[in-house]
């Protein structure tokens, strides 16, 4: 395999983008990967005095995603049915963004990816196949080199495999096509394409027997490896402790915007978004059950409120708008105004100080790290101290201004939820599930107590662990399709976020019953079942401490019929 590293313009700003390309451009070989949504669907036109001052430069772009100015374009150009339109494959708008992307470059692109072609649910095969003809037409015309599918989880998920896009693209052709790369992630992290290559089998593969180019994105999963796992003070299980970041200055996750290349080619060309654009971070929750509520006391409220105060101080923010407690009081919760960043939300956590650390304390920044393309709150900012009796982290993410699905983790009423939706979960159950970890959300030991006491059923021993977000519920789910609040990831039974989902939702039962159906790939199976008898025990068990306890009977109907198939 023979290495190459390009330029991917993904997590770029607008401003940094000629620069970063005038300097990619400086190197022999360079390639620039981009795409018409990247930088706000500036990209191509800030690349465009690039690419000519440098014609040596090779530029590969993508067709499918679709900004909400571009999308008001296409629509008035008569290309998509409606411009709330964010994702196609319309043989009729893939034509016109292959030309649009031409005169936005100001060159003939060498390659063209179609971008996460999985997004679309009906008929794929038709729509890529479509899809594929159009760009042989663009091939012949001599207004591109060749054409690819990039794509997030389509391997993954068995949408196509390298075989069959072949096949489409033979197809459209009427033989011999110019289809000559897929782009995939590959890290790490996400390492299971590669694993699959070095055992002779998988996309990267298939890929080089045909002799395609494979471009990897993702390959540094935010370029945080010298960090992981955080540092860990040498007499003690806690993390090392940081001191207060200046103000202006707070600790943020370093964003990847590279890509490269294995021969056949993986040409690491950035990560390949998750299927929606990154998210801002969490809607307001007020409302929620008194499981959200303050703490007991007022003096614990009243050192909660000040030590939130003393966290946006030392993290340069100004909090402002309603408090928003977590489970039992236990974190504080509000948005805030950083100069640099914006509008964010600023979450406390607090512990006595013999107990801070662990799983749950270190959860959001060890997720940045583990997971920088799944659609979650960016962390911007992590401040860490401690007084006398209790220890404290802040921690500072980007706001996401869509509404969680309830304020409440139980699903009480039903839920408009469009097949989009359900892809970008399905990605990101898929994302997570791939990621190696030692972090524990269940145990065994556990299953064996708590499902024999909760259920009256035997425990199932659990053959297959999986990572797991570990607490997915409709509180923790936006309509945008964000996932929230994820202190406690780490490995579970698979299908066990599925099936937590689904548990949640039992008392809105037609959306229940469209979550399973949509889920069904994960939950259908005999280590899904046992997922949902864990999950139906840990519930049970919180009802019998006063949690939800109008869930039981529905849990108690998930258990029986989970059984019944076993």
């Amino acid at each position: 395999m023979t290495p190459a590293l390009a330029l991917g313009t993904y997590r770029i700003s607008g401003e940094e983008l000629a620069a970063a390309a005038r300097r990619a451009a400086s190197f022999p070989g360079s390639w620039i990967d981009t795409a018409p949504n990247y930088a706000h669907g500036r990209a191509h036109r800030l690349l465009a005095p690039v690419l000519a001052e440098n014609p040596h430069v090779a530029i590969a772009t993508k067709t499918g995603f679709l900004t909400e100015a571009t999308a008001r374009c296409a629509h008035a150009a008569g290309v998509i049915a409606h411009p709330e339109i964010r994702h196609s494959l319309n043989p009729e708008y893939v034509r016109w963004q292959t030309d649009r992307s031409r005169a936005e470059l100001g060159r003939d692109p060498e390659l063209v990816f179609v971008h996460n072609p999985e997004r679309q649910q009906a008929d794929l095969a038709t729509h890529l196949r479509a899809a594929f003809a159009v760009l042989e037409e663009r091939v012949h015309a001599g207004h591109l080199g060749s054409y690819g599918v990039a794509t997030w989880c389509g391997f993954q998920e068995k949408a196509f495999t390298v075989q069959r896009l072949d096949h489409l693209a033979r197809e459209a052709a009427g033989g011999d096509h110019h289809l000559r790369a897929i782009q995939l992630p590959v890290s790490l992290v996400m390492d299971q394409h590669f694993a699959e290559a070095l055992h002779g089998t998988g996309p990267i593969t298939a890929a080089a027997e045909l002799g395609w180019d494979v471009h990897a994105s993702a390959p540094c999963t935010a370029a945080n490896y010298p960090t992981w796992p955080p540092p860990r003070s040498p007499n003690s299980s806690a993390p090392a402790r940081r001191s207060p970041p200046p103000a202006s200055r707070p600790w943020r996750p370093a964003p990847v915007s590279r890509k490269s290349s294995l021969r056949p080619e993986i040409r690491h060309t950035g990560p390949t978004p998750s299927p929606r654009p990154a998210p801002r971070y969490p809607a307001t929750r007020s409302g929620r059950s008194s499981m959200y509520s303050p703490p007991a006391t007022s003096t614990e409220t009243q050192r909660m409120a000040e030590a939130h105060q003393h966290a946006a101080e030392a993290l340069g923010v100004a909090a402002q708008g309603p408090q928003t407690w977590g489970w039992q009081g236990r974190t504080l919760g509000r948005q805030a105004v950083h100069p640099e960043h914006g509008r964010c939300w600023l979450r406390l956590l607090s512990a006595p100080a013999e107990k801070a650390g662990g799983k749950l304390w270190e959860g959001t920044e060890q997720a940045a790290l583990a997971f920088p393309t799944v659609r979650k709150p960016q962390l911007v900012g992590v401040y860490d101290w401690t007084d006398t009796a209790h220890a404290y982290r802040a921690e500072l993410t980007e706001f996401v201004d869509e509404p969680v699905l309830s304020a409440d983790p139980v699903l009480r009423e039903e839920a408009e939820l469009s097949t989009a939706w359900f892809s970008t979960v399905r990605a990101t159950l898929a994302t997570v599930a791939a990621v190696r970890t030692d972090r524990i959300a269940v145990r065994q030991e556990w299953i064996n107590r708590a499902v024999p006491q909760f259920t009256g059923h035997p425990a199932p021993h659990i053959e297959v662990w999986e990572c797991a977000h570990g607490d997915l519920h409709a509180a923790n789910l936006t309509t945008g399709a964000t996932l929230l609040d994820w202190e406690g990831w780490g490995m579970a039974p698979r299908g066990y976020d599925a099936a937590l989902l689904v548990a949640y939702s039992q008392l809105a039962p037609h959306t229940a019953a469209r979550m399973r159906h949509e889920l069904r790939h994960l939950l259908d199976t005999s280590a899904g079942r046992a997922a949902t008898l864990v999950v139906c025990a840990d519930l049970l068990q919180s009802a019998s401490r006063g949690d939800h306890p109008d869930l039981t009977g529905k849990l108690h109907e998930l258990v029986e019929r989970a059984t019944q198939k076993q």
